[in-house]
């Protein structure tokens, strides 16, 4: 992915995990690969997971067999 902010261009690597039970994501700039940001405070985070998790809850709906909703 890359951003053109005024004429600097920044470079962004980012992952994705997206699971049918949790799902995260995380990134880095190319320029600083070794500083990877990922997201860890959730709003739906629960006791049972605890404060700080890498991933948030996932929910899959099918109907019929067929993939309806996802998120």
């Amino acid at each position: 992915m890359t951003a053109i902010i005024g004429e600097a261009r920044k470079e962004v690597v980012f992952g994705l995990d997206f699971g049918t039970k949790f799902s995260g994501y995380a990134f880095a700039r190319a320029s600083a690969p070794e500083d990877v940001r990922v997201e860890q405070n959730w709003p739906s985070q629960t006791p049972a997971i605890g404060s700080v998790y890498p991933k948030t809850m996932t929910c899959v709906l099918y109907k019929d067999g067929k993939l309806v909703s996802w998120g």
